[in-house]
Formats: C-alpha cells, structure tokens, sequence
C-alpha cells in the first residue's frame, strides 16, 4: 500500500467531512469514516485481499461520506444515490489532483455505485465494502439511526 497516498486521502477526506458537511448530516460524520475504514481494514485482512484491493477499499472508505457535502440540494429526490454521484464528483477531482491511477478510480467508482441500494455487488471488492457498510448498522452507533 501507498501510505503517502493514503495519509493524502485521510487528510482530504477529514477536513471535507469536519469542516464542510452541513449540521443536518447526523450520521455520515466523521466518526462513521472512522468506523467503516476499521470495518474495511478488518475485512479486508479477514478476506485475505492484496494491498492493492485494501488499497482501494481504503480509499473508498475515507471518501465514501464526501458527498454529503452537498446533501442539501437534493432534499425530495434520491438522496443516497445523489450523494454518491457528488462522492464520485468530488473523489475524481481529489484522486486527479494527486496523479492516482485512472484504472484505479473505475474501480472505486464502481465500489461506490455498487454500494447504493437495489444495487448487489458483483466483485469481492464491491462485496467487502457493503459488508463493512452493513457491518456499521450492526454495531451499536448503526442501531441508533435504524
């Protein structure tokens, strides 16, 4: 794994999250970050997957609450798939910036679409992250906003 490229996306990724995402986001905080890199890590590790593949599970982690940056202009519409697409917007930008393998962005794109609901993940890649999703719910944090 790249750590100057992973302490590059913490670090973008928790000054958008803390000091950018409105008050009326509750749960996609910086602490639910936290929380789904471990879930991401620990699966990852579990699974036995690369350095490569946690590498971008990682990657998708920090970024995946980013686009709730702009929750507020989709009040009335698909909101979770919305604030996706603003993710991906708004990761593209950022993962340009810092020169990160195009190759590598489809794949996490794909990660992210693959998250929204009425979507089923296809990949392993696709599948551990959902876990780690769903893994959130599970624990006590999750349970307070089900």
């Amino acid at each position: 794994m790249d750590q100057t490229i992973l302490n590059q996306v913490e670090a973008f990724a928790t000054n958008l999250i803390v000091n950018e995402l409105p008050d009326s986001v509750l749960y996609h905080d910086i602490s639910f970050t936290h929380r789904l890199v471990a879930s991401v890590k620990e699966i990852s590790q579990k699974e036995g997957l690369s350095d490569a593949d946690s590498e971008l599970l990682i990657i998708t982690a920090w970024l995946y609450g980013t686009g709730y940056r702009d929750v507020e202009m989709f009040k009335g519409k698909k909101l979770f798939s919305s604030c996706i697409a603003c993710t991906q917007q708004i990761s593209k930008q950022f993962l340009s910036s810092i020169h990160y393998q195009s190759d590598s962005i489809k794949i996490i794109f794909n990660i992210l679409e693959k998250s929204t609901p009425n979507n089923t993940p296809n990949g392993i890649l696709e599948q551990v992250f959902v876990d780690a999703i769903y893994m959130d719910f599970a624990q006590d944090k999750g349970l307070k906003y089900i």
